[in-house]
């Protein structure tokens, strides 16, 4: 989270390395955060966060008679025709599992009566409040002691902490002024961000207003929306935090990966940064969508074919007509135009700086960049490695050094 962090006078040291860190070096120093250890704190503490909450258990007969009791986290995200606990699977892979909804499904089993539909609404925003709640706690409880990690980083290095805990400050003793939770901090419950990164646009309004199963659906969308990271939003908030170092991605020359796994709710994060941390070749294309020209109710009919066939029929995106890919993606990048406004005015005002001014002391010349920066990636496995290679040669990256352990990728910062 961004926070007005005080900057000591003549302490500044030019900022040249950014250091990622992943869920993989909490587990590197010991602390159990790890999804399995998330499913074992849900299955234990659910039912007194669910009393908490005030929220009631679903109950269902099997084929035996037997009494079923299960939240509706199961109900949501399982096969409500079968209740019964999540698999493995789920948990695993839980903030990318947050998208795999089978709105179909669901609209089957509740109905479509209004009745059914408040139950169906009712339903869906409690699972959001129980995994939030539950996932809050989980991370609040988690400890952390003073030991000394034996190593050390200078002051030239800026981090950016996806993980909730503050390994950093205490076993690493760096800055806290360097730090910047992209995700939020275990302390602040209010600030933490999870999720999936594949519906970052609001439902369409004309969904609910159709009724019926078309409602159904916008209460999906709604979830979908409501459970998306907002990566652009999160990046806006990091480019805050490096103006506040007064840094530029021209200067960056070394970023250093721990821990991360760079899965499919962060690519967006990692393209943004390697695309900042590269030369650029003239010409390279624009990908943002123009909508001039474009009629408005061409533009809704695609939309929402667009919610129709990929949130209601489940249909691959491959297989998305392109106009209505398109159309979602105009109408995502105005409401993301408007809300990166939004940003740099509170921006503007949480540093006491008028819009349209730049003080002297802030103002730094333009810098080209002429060689690419240097990425240094830990891997946690062989398939991490292929991933890793894959991922960067698709981002055009060329400078990346790929290494076994975290160990390994932190030799120079090593206390010897």
């Amino acid at each position: 989270m961004l926070k007005k962090k005080t900057i000591k006078e003549g302490s500044f040291t030019p900022k040249d390395t950014l250091v990622i860190i992943g869920n993989g070096f909490d587990i590197w120093q010991g602390l159990r955060t790890g999804y399995n250890e998330f499913q074992k704190y849900y299955l234990l503490h659910r039912d007194e966060i669910m009393k908490r909450l005030r929220i009631k258990k679903k109950v269902f007969q099997d084929e035996s008679g037997q009494k079923i009791a299960i939240s509706d986290v199961e109900l949501i995200y399982g096969d409500p025709f079968k209740p019964g606990q999540l698999d493995d699977g789920f948990w695993s892979t839980f903030e990318a599992s947050l998208d795999k909804l089978n709105s179909e499904r669901l609209n089957l089993f509740f109905g479509k009566d209004r009745k059914d539909l408040r139950e169906m609404s009712k339903s869906i925003r409690d699972v959001d409040r129980i995994l939030r709640e539950t996932f809050c706690d989980w991370i609040g409880e988690i400890t952390i002691d003073n030991k000394d990690a034996g190593y050390r980083f200078g002051d030239n290095c800026l981090f950016i902490n996806y993980n909730y805990t503050n390994t950093l400050l205490k076993r690493f003793k760096i800055k806290e002024e360097n730090e910047y939770h992209i995700h939020g901090e275990a302390v602040d419950k209010s600030s933490i961000i999870y999720g999936h990164s594949t519906h970052p646009q609001l439902p369409e309004s004309a969904l609910y207003q159709f009724g019926g199963r078309f409602r159904g659906l916008y209460f999906v969308e709604e979830i979908l929306y409501r459970t998306d990271k907002h990566v652009q939003d999160n990046i806006q908030g990091l480019c805050m935090f490096l103006a506040m170092h007064g840094v530029m991605p021209e200067e960056i020359k070394n970023v250093y990966v721990l821990g991360h796994s760079m899965g499919m709710p962060d690519i967006e994060y990692f393209s943004f940064l390697a695309d900042a941390t590269r030369v650029h070749n003239s010409g390279e294309p624009n990908d943002k969508k123009d909508n001039e020209g474009s009629c408005p109710i061409d533009e809704l009919h695609n939309r929402l074919q667009y919610a129709i066939n990929y949130g209601g029929y489940q249909l691959d995106y491959e297989n998305l007509d392109p106009k209505q890919i398109e159309a979602v993606e105009r109408r995502y990048f105005q409401e993301q135009d408007a809300r990166n406004q939004e940003f740099q005015k509170m921006f503007m005002k949480l540093f006491g700086k008028a819009k349209d001014k730049t003080s002297d002391k802030t103002a730094k010349k333009s810098v080209t960049r002429i060689d690419d920066a240097t990425w240094h990636i830990s891997c946690h496995s062989d398939r991490d490695k292929q991933w890793a290679k894959t991922l960067f040669k698709e981002l055009g990256c060329k400078k990346v050094r790929l290494y076994p352990t975290i160990d390994e990728c932190l030799i120079p910062f090593k206390i010897s």
